[in-house]
């Protein structure tokens, strides 16, 4: 019996060791293939990377054509404001000038006695006429043909 329990001792020293083998060889497997993974992760992390950088790189070019559009669309509707602004505002001086010119000319009647009243009148035929307030008292020339307008 001691041969099977040398045999049996053996076998178990022998298989230890085996499993111990078998467990170094796989951890040394699974430390390879988990580097093998680590790396390939890396790899694609620099792939999706540059694939970004790309893409970033092909969408500037884009990117800065459409705000130059934009730019120049303000730039294009400021410039319109502005000449629209200049044209009013040099309407609204010319608008200016000939109001006080007609001021002027208002003050200038007024201060010569010409305060006539103008009215419509009808004739007998039905007419609409302009008619003026005479002053009667002022007199008449020409044979009664001119007369003197009331507030002169």
């Amino acid at each position: 019996m001691s041969k099977i329990l040398d045999l049996a001792k053996s076998f178990e020293q022998t298989s230890s060791e085996q499993a111990k083998d078998t467990e170094q060889v796989v951890a040394t497997e699974f430390k390879k293939h988990e580097q093998r993974l680590i790396d390939l992760l890396n790899e694609n992390e620099k792939a999706m990377s540059n694939a970004i950088q790309e893409q970033n790189k092909r969408l500037l070019p884009t990117m800065l054509k459409t705000w130059g559009i934009v730019a120049i669309a303000i730039v294009t509707a400021l410039l319109l404001m502005w000449g629209i602004l200049a044209y009013q505002s040099k309407k609204i001086a010319q608008n200016a000038e000939i109001m006080a010119q007609q001021q002027i000319a208002i003050q200038d009647l007024a201060d010569k006695g010409g305060n006539i009243k103008l009215q419509d009148c009808i004739d007998k035929k039905d007419r609409k006429r302009l008619c003026v307030l005479v002053n009667k008292d002022a007199g008449s020339w020409n044979n009664g043909s001119l007369m003197i307008p009331m507030g002169y």
